[in-house]
């Protein structure tokens, strides 16, 4: 399992809270609001759900979603705060090898995860294995792409002093970057959006090949 060489775990009972400082809560609320018009996307699987911030936004439209994440501390949050949804489940998983068959789900989801990996083209290429033919990946990570220099400035502040130092395999996830990481692994691009206003987040929509 890839410890991802970062503290997430720590801060699992604030979560929300210090996600709420830094990225700002009016736009987490708006990229619910976008996720939440993905309808039939089936069995979800999400990878990295940490404290389960989005796993109840693509609840509320799928058959059931199994949530993941590396960290036990995580896992314990989410599924206390998502405890009444019967379509819920979660399980401890490492996105590099994922306990499960090919052509399992028909929807895989990540949250601010792909920017912080190393080696995203081998993590989507896992996520292709489990998808089922034609199946689509959801990905979402707030990104410095085409935000003013002010705007930078303060989320970065923001971040430092919340989490400390980034992780050193971080990179800034834009469009292009995107499209080739699905080309490689399998995916065709079927959309995406730059969402938010004062801080960014790049949404991308992939099929499986």
């Amino acid at each position: 399992m890839i410890a991802l060489n970062n503290q997430w775990q720590q801060f699992a009972t604030d979560f929300e809270n210090r996600n709420n400082y830094v990225v700002g809560k009016s736009e987490i609320d708006r990229i619910k609001t976008r996720l939440s018009k993905f309808y039939g996307t089936g069995h979800v699987l999400e990878l990295g759900c940490g404290n389960g911030t989005y796993t109840k936004v693509m609840a509320d439209n799928a058959e059931s979603v199994t949530a993941t994440d590396v960290s036990k501390e995580m896992l314990n949050v989410c599924q206390k705060r998502l405890c009444d949804c019967d379509n819920v489940k979660t399980q401890l998983a490492d996105g590099f090898n994922l306990p499960y068959r090919d052509n399992s789900f028909d929807t895989l989801f990540m949250a601010n995860l792909l920017h912080v990996v190393p080696e995203q083209n081998k993590l989507l290429k896992e996520c292709h294995r489990v998808l089922k033919p034609f199946g689509q990946v959801i990905v979402m990570s707030v990104t410095m792409y085409k935000m003013s220099l002010i705007n930078r400035a303060k989320l970065l502040y923001r971040y430092h002093k919340t989490y400390g130092k980034k992780p050193t395999h971080s990179t800034v996830l834009t469009p292009d970057l995107c499209q080739s990481l699905f080309n490689a692994s399998g995916f065709e691009l079927k959309n995406q959006e730059l969402l938010g206003t004062n801080t960014h987040a790049l949404l991308c929509q992939g099929i499986k090949r």
